[in-house]
This record gives C-alpha cells, structure tokens and sequence, in this order.
C-alpha cells in the first residue's frame, strides 16, 4: 500500500541544514529539532521533492506497519492512543446489537437521510444514558452528596386521563386563553 511521506523540515516540524542556513536557524529559534542530512542529500527524492511516495516492501522488516506509527508500538502512550479505539469499537458493538440498539441499515424505515440521522441520533442517545445510569449504579464514585451522583427522579411515563380530568384541563387553558376570566376548575392541590 503505497503512502505520500513529506521531510520533517519541509513540513515545519524541523530544521536541516540541506534547505539552508536561514532554514535551521528558523528551526533553532523555533526550538525545533535540527537535521542532519546525508551525504548524499543533493541526489535523494526524499530531500529534492518537497513529497514523495512509498511503497513497503513486504520482505524488509523495517517497513512493517506497525513500526511506521507517530507512537512506539506497544509502547505506554501508544497504548493510551489506541485504547480509545477499543473503546469506540465496543461502543459501535452495542448500537449494533440486536438485543440493545439494534442500529443498523433497514432497521427504521423512514424516508429521508434527516430522518434516518434523527433515529440514529437518539438511539445514541439512549446509549449514553443507559451508560450513565450504569457508571453511577457502581460504588465509590465521589461524594454521595455531589449533584452528579444522585440518583434521577423516578419517571412514571404516560398516563390516560380520566373524562373528567381532561374537561378540567380543557377549562383550564380555556380560561388562560380567555385572560383569566373564568373561575378556576382545577383545584390546588
């Protein structure tokens, strides 16, 4: 698989003594690194191109993948780096599964791409908090009386009103449509 690679000291990242002195005395100031180059640096694509392309050659171990990373391989900030990546992959694995999420192509039929976001959207939403909800069912996470911590107000859902409840709550917005002039029906508790 061939990648486009740039010099260090063309990219701003670095001083080199091959692109002048005005070059890594900008770098030094900068308190950049300063590049040597090598001998043969006017006859080299990768210092007379500002880019060049590069295809690893699958028998030299020195173009294996894994040593051509910002971070040491299996090194401890290449670990930090990559273990956000696990976590998103897990949390990809349960909007997908059937018995949770269930977000998936032709799962909700609705026309349009907005639509489709919008569903999308909330099932992630639904995700954070289930997840939410299961950080703080854990023990020990800070002060019982942190506002963060307490446990939400129970939620009761729907509820059909009875035909009298329901004339009251009509008279009621009647009346603050009208500007009040209408006795109260609803009693305050």
């Amino acid at each position: 698989m061939t990648s486009k690679w740039i010099c260090p000291a063309r990219a701003g990242r670095a001083g080199c003594h091959a692109l002048g002195a005005a070059q890594g005395e900008a770098a030094t100031q900068l308190g950049l690194p300063i590049i040597t180059p090598p001998e043969d640096h006017t006859t080299r694509k990768s210092c007379t191109n500002k880019t060049m392309d590069f295809t690893p050659d699958p028998d030299d171990a020195n173009h294996e993948r894994k040593l051509m990373q910002r971070e040491y391989y299996g090194s401890r900030r290449w670990r930090r780096l990559f273990k956000r990546r696990a976590l998103v992959e897990g949390v990809f694995g349960i909007l997908k599964n059937a018995s949770r999420q269930r977000l998936r192509r032709g799962q909700n039929r609705l026309p349009g791409l907005a639509m489709a976001s919008i569903v999308a959207a909330v099932k992630a939403s639904v995700f954070n908090e289930e997840q939410l909800r299961s950080w703080h069912d854990r023990p020990a996470r800070g002060p019982a009386d942190h506002p963060l911590l307490q446990p939400d107000p129970p939620y009761w859902g729907f509820r059909d009103l009875t035909k009298e409840e329901a004339k009251a709550v009509d008279a009621e917005h009647l009346r603050r449509l009208r500007g009040g002039h209408m006795q109260p029906v609803l009693e305050a508790a």
